[in-house]
């Protein structure tokens, strides 16, 4: 995916949000528990066409600021917990991988 800055948002925030910061990118899977979430013909069209499709920056940036408080939420847990994890398991052949915001006395946390 393409990521412009027709908007012309500060070249900093930019650059963090092309950075790939999502713990998904490049992970060695099929897909992740959040595109199984989509309805099928979204997930087969952007796979497929993922190499044309544009987004814009600006529209990123809550995105971006999500990334940001789950680093600073990540850096104040205590070693006794398990978090920003991503799990992987294999389901008929297919690898998928899964992103745990939190893991702590048996309950898994989902931040958004």
């Amino acid at each position: 995916m393409k990521i412009t800055n027709k908007n012309g948002i500060p070249d900093p925030i930019y650059r963090a949000i092309k950075s790939g910061w999502y713990s998904g990118d490049g992970a060695k899977h099929f897909c992740s528990v959040t595109e199984l979430l989509k309805p099928e013909k979204i997930f087969i069209l952007e796979r497929r066409y993922k190499e044309q499709i544009t987004q814009e920056a600006s529209d990123l940036i809550w995105s971006l600021m999500g990334s940001a408080m789950h680093r600073v939420l990540e850096a104040s847990e205590p070693k006794s917990t398990l978090n920003e994890e991503r799990l992987f398991a294999t389901v008929n052949g297919k690898i998928i991988s899964g992103g745990i915001d939190l893991f702590e006395d048996g309950i898994i946390s989902d931040f958004k």
